[in-house]
């Protein structure tokens, strides 16, 4: 008797089974069609970038002359920024090269870097207000609403998010300390 109630389990489970595999294949295939998920800071190309912002802002055909102008402007002389960026963390990362080096040097060259970084901050900056001043009222506001969005497309996403509020970090305790006293890098 016991042979004939292990087969009867054993029936329930398969058919059980079978029934979650059938539900699971038609709830795939009603929702085939759904987009998946689009991470909205990917980056644009130039040419894509230039029409996002047109198109959002409205600009009118005197604007965008002089959006594109401005664009190029911009373009040419943030290649010469992204080459002094470059040659600053070569040379900031040749230091590893050597078995010593002092802090002097490594923090000397850190900066070098950070300066090469906060110059190419300050053009995009004084580029975005350009931009800005080519708005007419309304346009300056879409402007205000979108120009993290730009940013974040331009960048390929890799910013980093805002600091998180104090209301977000609810009882979590602050980030472990290393030997020195000093945050650990972010990852």
């Amino acid at each position: 008797m016991s042979i004939f109630s292990n087969n009867r389990l054993l029936s329930i489970v398969t058919l059980a089974l079978l029934v979650v595999n059938i539900f699971t294949l038609v709830l795939l295939w009603k929702h085939k069609n759904v987009e998946p998920f689009q991470f909205t800071n990917k980056q644009m190309p130039p040419q894509q970038l230039f029409e996002f912002v047109t198109k959002e802002l409205g600009l009118d055909s005197s604007q965008q002359k002089t959006y594109q102008l401005l664009r190029e402007e911009h373009q040419n002389g943030q290649k010469q920024l992204q080459e002094n960026i470059k040659m600053a963390k070569d040379e900031f990362y040749t230091l590893l090269k050597n078995n010593v080096v002092s802090d002097t040097l490594i923090s000397k060259q850190n900066e070098k870097v950070a300066k090469s970084l906060a110059a190419i901050d300050l053009y995009n900056f004084k580029h975005f207000q350009q931009v800005r001043a080519i708005c007419t009222v309304e346009q300056k506001v879409k402007f205000d609403t979108i120009i993290r969005e730009i940013l974040n497309r331009m960048s390929n996403g890799r910013r980093p998010p805002p600091p998180p509020n104090n209301e977000d970090r609810g009882n979590r305790p602050p980030p472990p300390l290393d030997r020195e006293g000093n945050l650990p890098p972010p990852y």
